[in-house]
């Protein structure tokens, strides 16, 4: 997929809060987002708060510096409205309602910039996610939570052109 230009979004797990609870593929880290891991923060309070069961880093599987750092960013993943199986609704928490967000957000952006890679918009949401928990990147939140508009300037200060809207 990554060869391909496709964006790879992977749930973090939900087996936190200890440290090193992140597992295969999320915890794959040859490249600082080829494989985006995504934790689950509770959007229903001010201060997104991680979700006790969303699952931490270092990854496991060596390197230094960032690439041990895991999850790589975090999205709202907790209440979820989504579909029910047998039909209608209900409400589901965990990081597989937060990488969702994730791979929405690749979507609105990739249709901005239909010639950018995966791996280019996944940096933009990476480099300006907004920090949560301690200063700085970190095993709980990453770089922090999404955010799509600062991740479309990222994109426009890199130098990238959007495309124009296409007619309904």
């Amino acid at each position: 997929l990554y060869t391909a230009g496709i964006a790879v979004v992977w749930s973090a797990g939900n087996n936190g809060p200890g440290a090193q609870t992140i597992g295969n593929p999320a915890m794959t880290n040859n490249s600082l987002v080829r494989i985006m891991s995504v934790g689950n923060v509770n959007a229903g309070s001010p201060s997104f708060p991680i979700s006790n069961d969303s699952s931490r880093g270092p990854s496991v599987c060596g390197g230094t510096g960032s690439l041990l750092i895991k999850p790589e960013v975090c999205a709202p993943g907790s209440d979820v409205r989504s579909s029910a199986l047998n039909g209608g609704y209900q409400q589901l928490s965990g990081t597989s309602m937060a990488a969702p967000h994730v791979a929405g957000a690749v979507l609105l952006l990739k249709e901005a910039f239909p010639n950018l890679t995966g791996e280019e918009i996944l940096l933009a949401l990476y480099f300006s996610a907004i920090d949560l928990g301690p200063a700085g990147e970190d095993n709980t939140y990453g770089m922090g939570i999404i955010n799509v508009p600062a991740a479309y300037q990222y994109l426009l200060d890199e130098g990238h052109e959007p495309a124009p809207p296409t007619e309904a």
